[in-house]
């Protein structure tokens, strides 16, 4: 669980957010198995992207993105995209 932010905290990323930066960074995936094909579906559907838009944004067929969603899931033990989602964005924790 997180520690409750504090207004300090709070007005301090507003700040950040307010000069056009981001004040969070996307924890690096520490699966090496993940392809990097697989990685860059994960993702693009972690930011909530559709199967068929993931599909034309790397060009690849809607079917390709859903095998590889399934690969991923099997591969991190997990469920659903929401699992998905948020392991992508360190907010799940896996057990291996």
């Amino acid at each position: 669980m997180h520690e409750p932010v504090t207004l300090s905290q709070l007005q301090a990323a507003l700040k950040v957010v307010a000069r056009g930066q981001a004040f969070h960074q996307i924890p690096p995936l520490p699966h090496n198995d993940l392809s990097p094909r697989e990685r860059e579906v994960l993702r693009w559907v972690a930011l909530g992207l559709e199967n068929e838009a993931v599909a034309d944004r790397l060009g690849i067929k809607v079917k390709s993105v859903a095998d590889m969603l399934s690969r991923v899931k099997w591969k991190l033990g997990l469920q659903t995209r929401v699992d998905l989602a948020r392991y992508y964005l360190g907010l799940h924790l896996v057990t291996l």
